[in-house]
């Protein structure tokens, strides 16, 4: 594949004078691997550094950046942009991040015009890009028809150029090393240990702090995993297949060598085109076998929207792919003398495709391109006042704001951004993708704006050196019965727990704080009535302290656009709150690959953020070692299983009473017996289904409730109070009735007097 050039001859004159700059290394004149710096844009040859002694050691920044790519230089000029200042930002080279360094020849899927709009979003990027004379790459793509794409090489360049602009910001510190360590103390501050490359080899690390530490690290490829499977396949990396000049290099010339692609991406074609290109030209040997599990889906421009504006072909990748890899163009493409196309179905169809095609060894080489990891992050630790400080594990990203949260719930002050943290969007018909490009990230950049910089931006007096040695930890807090991500306990106390200026002086009965084991409250989701998360935070601001757990009853969560359903949990994980799915499973079950379905159906559920999957039967009848090889199941997903058991079949969803009672109840010993043995398997609380018990009954069955209290324990039994008139407004109510504060005349029933003299 030849990048295009769309106006040739200009962009090699703006390109040679833009090289003569860029390529230069930043820090050739520094001692400390620190720079500020200036381009002098009349004499192009010239470069000039401005070295200010150690300004970084032991210094309080507005915010720190770690990344130099397009998203470490989107939010650089943001924050530049909200008075957000001074500004550290690190990296080992300043050249543009992977794209520049790696993805020079591939051709955009993103219009030049959006580039353009890149340049121009802050009012620090606006300074770089009118100077007189106009800067050589953004004079290039001035150049070019703004409504096609471009390789990237000239937005690579562009990001270059930018980097090298707000360097010459006085409030803009750049240090070029890595980050090894980022510790965040009791006061919400960040003290971000570097070690300087380059030019500062060798020299002593150095210590910043900041309140606001923003990480755009980065992606790679995912690397090969069939090699692991098939040892004599070579793996063919991602980055050089994208690379038609890299490319040549890796494959020879002189002999036959076969190729295994996996994947319909815009990666995957991309390759897919250089591959083909170089077996009609220079590599004649070379032939491929193309693995998808989909036809190819493309981008449509809907007008005022784009539908699989991150995931489907664009611009010259899908003209190409269109042209010559469709059904009834594919039959005289020229590409079939090359390729040979194999679709598989994930599973076993999958696997039986892979050991027929490759277990036979005619196949030399694989390239997988089947998406991105995160590149590296620095070691982060929350200090408590011991060595090293407790090591903050694995962190995930809300999608919507950049904030990061790990196993102890949102982490003060930290921010991702880019590739790695990509903004979740959903389009106008409820597809939820992830956004990846350079307006895209710049985009994002709003979003920390509105959601999380406003308390930000004006930074608190941070502790003096001293006070931060003297760091006594904060207590945590984890979700009781979850699985994943606990929050930190930063909740405001009640007027009723406060005994010095609220009204803890008032008689009532203590509850444990959260995590509990005991009085555990779960309220419904969206299902008797519709609400979301403007609902959900109302009720979480007053009365989270009282919840423990939210449930989407009947499938409910299914219903919603995926957005909203992550948004809702995150409400919940950010309160203390797990999420549990409800008795969907009992849908789930009904399938006839019962297996495959129910394995996707955990796969999501885990990654929408729920933390317990409930395991009902109250519609369905099957073996009791059924019902535990499930819950087995659930717990190889990294989910809690919590079964519901009951006495009535049919209970659940909106059964009638006249419907229920023709059909039996099942005796009390046997839901006792099945509750041992769900102990046995680790199962740490069981829901007793209110049906037949104290729901759509004409008396309550108070034996059934005795028993089970007598024969199982308490603290792993949960009971379901269900009925269409219970919503979760009554959480209140229900702590009112456990405070023993509020209730009915026979909480009560006492005889008082206020008399003088009493």
């Amino acid at each position: 594949m030849v990048p295009i050039h769309r106006n040739p001859s200009v962009l090699r004159h703006l390109r040679r004078k833009a090289a003569a700059i860029w390529e230069t290394p930043l820090d050739c004149a520094t001692a400390a691997g620190l720079c500020r710096f200036s381009v002098e844009t009349k004499k192009l040859e010239s470069f000039n550094e401005r070295v200010i002694p150690n300004p970084v050691n032991g210094r309080v920044y507005g915010a720190i950046v770690v990344g130099g790519g397009p998203a470490g230089l989107a939010t650089v000029g943001t924050l530049l942009d909200e008075d957000v200042k001074p500004i550290l930002w690190i990296d080992s080279k300043f050249q543009g991040g992977r794209l520049n360094t790696q993805y020079r020849e591939v051709p955009s899927n993103t219009k030049v015009s959006l580039f353009i709009a890149f340049a121009r979003a802050t009012a620090a990027f606006r300074k770089v890009a009118d100077q007189d004379p106009t800067p050589p790459a953004y004079a290039a793509l001035q150049a070019m028809d703004q409504d096609t794409g471009c390789d990237l090489a000239a937005a690579g360049d562009m990001c270059v150029e930018l980097t090298a602009g707000l360097g010459r910001d006085a409030d803009v510190v750049m240090q070029y090393g890595r980050v090894e360590e980022g510790a965040l103390s009791e006061e919400g501050v960040w003290s971000v240990t570097t070690r300087p490359g380059r030019a500062a080899e060798g020299k002593e690390a150095t210590i910043a702090s900041t309140r606001l530490l923003v990480l755009a690290t980065g992606a790679r490829p995912l690397p090969p995993r069939l090699p692991e499977t098939y040892g004599h396949l070579a793996p063919l990396h991602l980055d050089t297949a994208l690379s038609p000049t890299a490319l040549a290099k890796a494959l020879p010339k002189d002999r036959d060598v076969k190729i295994a692609l996996v994947g319909a991406s815009h990666s995957a074609i991309l390759v897919l085109r250089n591959l083909y290109e170089l077996a009609r030209s220079s590599h004649p040997g070379v032939r491929v076998k193309w693995f998808s599990r989909h036809p190819l889906r493309y981008a449509v421009d809907k007008g005022d929207w784009i539908l699989r504006d991150n995931t489907g072909l664009k611009g010259e990748t899908a003209v190409w792919a269109r042209e010559n890899l469709e059904e009834g163009v594919w039959e005289k493409s020229e590409v079939r003398g090359y390729v040979e196309k194999i679709f598989t179905r994930p599973g076993e169809e999958e696997r039986r495709a892979y050991e027929r095609e490759l277990g036979g060894k005619d196949v030399d080489m694989i390239c997988e391109a089947i998406g991105f990891e995160k590149s590296d992050l620095p070691r982060l630790v929350r200090v408590d006042g011991k060595a090293g400080g407790n090591e903050i594990g694995r962190i995930e990203a809300d999608g919507t704001t950049g904030g990061l949260r790990d196993d102890f719930g949102e982490i003060r002050g930290l921010k991702g951004v880019g590739i790695a943290w990509p903004e979740r969007v959903t389009d106008k018909e409820g597809n939820v993708e992830s956004a990846v490009g350079l307006w895209k990230f710049m985009r994002l950049q709003p979003h920390h704006k509105a959601t999380t910089m406003p308390s930000l931006l004006t930074i608190p007096q941070a502790p003096t050196r001293r006070a931060l040695v003297h760091i006594i930890s904060r207590p945590l807090s984890t979700r009781p019965f979850s699985s994943s991500t606990p929050a930190v306990a930063q909740r405001a106390k009640t007027l009723l727990e406060d005994r010095d200026q609220g009204l803890g002086f008032i008689r009532s009965n203590p509850r444990a704080p959260k995590p509990r084991k005991l009085g555990l409250t779960e309220m419904r989701g969206p299902y008797y009535s519709a609400y979301g998360t403007r609902h959900l935070e109302d009720v979480m601001e007053t009365m989270g302290t009282h919840v423990d757990g939210l449930k989407f009853a009947g499938g409910s969560f299914s219903l919603m656009p995926e957005g909203r359903v992550r948004e809702m949990i995150e409400v919940a994980h950010r309160n203390g709150v797990y999420v549990s799915t409800g008795g969907f499973i009992e849908h789930i079950l009904t399938h006839a690959d019962v297996h495959s379905v129910v394995d996707k159906y955990l796969r999501k559920c885990k990654d929408l953020g729920f933390d317990v999957v409930e395991l009902s039967s109250g519609f369905l009848s099957f073996p009791p070692d059924d019902w535990l090889r499930l819950v087995e199941k659930v717990q190889s997903h990294g989910l809690k299983p919590k079964p519901e058991l009951g006495i009535q079949f049919g209970a659940g969803g909106d059964t009638e009473v006249s419907a229920l009672e023709k059909t039996d109840t099942s005796d009390p010993s046997k839901l006792v017996e099945m509750g041992r043995k769900f102990m046995a398997a680790g199962v740490e609380v069981m829901m007793i289904e209110s049906e037949g018990i104290t729901e759509n009954v004409r008396t309550w069955r108070t034996d059934v409730i005795q028993k089970i209290l007598r024969d199982l324990p308490m603290e792993n039994v949960m009971f379901e109070a269900a009925e269409p008139k219970v919503f979760n407004c009554q959480v209140v109510q229900l702590a009112c009735l456990r405070s023993g504060i509020w209730g009915m005349a026979d909480t009560f029933g006492k005889v008082v007097s206020f008399r003088d003299g009493n």
